[in-house]
């Protein structure tokens, strides 16, 4: 059902490069329906909530004037209403986090810290419910970062080094051979850069404010810089 409803959304966005303006909007809605189908047949199946909410946002996302309060809102419900069926779905709350950051943009800066807060508590319980997922703990780690870096919360930051640090320590983010090898090596640059970035940045802003930086953030700067050499 989903690679059905991405052929109908390439289809629709084929046709509307070549002229048919109303092809996009009849494509989503023809996705929309298929992906309804989707969760008709497989009702206990959390992927089929979460793709039908997906191409609803990607809606909201390509339509030409941003979305609605109560549009976003209908959307926060539907996805809350999979997380609580859902309870124990990581790739549930991992959507539902990415929602919430997209709603920081979207719903103005008066909510935009509620947001977040909201975007890393879905990441930090995604990545709880699946413990050895580097993208969640990555995720999880850059969201504690933003909140740092966008509002002045500096123990968000020691936050987000925390969780890179325990991320080089998991399965998949190991040197090694075999079929996961080069999976492994992207996860470590990824982790690694997220570090050099994170405590460069978090000792610029210590700097500007007169402070001293921690003289670990400086240790971990230098062997993210290394490892990354050696990756690369």
């Amino acid at each position: 059902y989903w690679y059905l409803s991405k052929i109908a959304v390439a289809l629709g966005d084929i046709a509307s490069a070549q002229g048919d303006l109303q092809a996009e909007g009849k494509a989503r809605q023809q996705a929309q329906e298929i992906l309804m189908q989707a969760v008709a047949a497989a009702e206990t199946n959390a992927q089929s909530h979460l793709n039908l909410l997906q191409i609803q946002v990607e809606g909201l996302q390509r339509s030409s004037s941003d979305p609605t309060a109560t549009q976003l809102k209908q959307i926060e419900t539907a996805y809350l209403e999979v997380t609580d069926r859902f309870s124990s779905n990581a790739p549930a709350f991992a959507a539902l986090s990415t929602f919430y950051w997209m709603c920081c943009y979207y719903m103005g800066p008066e909510l935009a810290e509620q947001n977040l807060d909201q975007a890393i508590q879905a990441a930090e319980k995604a990545a709880a419910l699946d413990a050895e997922n580097v993208d969640y703990a990555i995720t999880w780690g850059q969201l504690s970062f933003r909140k740092a870096s966008l509002f002045g919360h500096p123990d968000s930051a020691f936050k987000a080094i925390s969780i890179a640090d325990r991320a080089l320590a998991l399965p998949a983010a190991q040197d090694g051979s075999g079929p996961h090898a080069w999976a492994n090596k992207a996860n470590r640059l990824s982790i690694f850069s997220f570090l050099a970035n994170c405590t460069i940045e978090c000792m610029l802003a210590s700097r500007e404010k007169d402070a001293s930086p921690p003289p670990e953030w400086l240790t971990q700067a230098e062997e993210a810089v290394r490892q990354i050499g050696q990756i690369i």
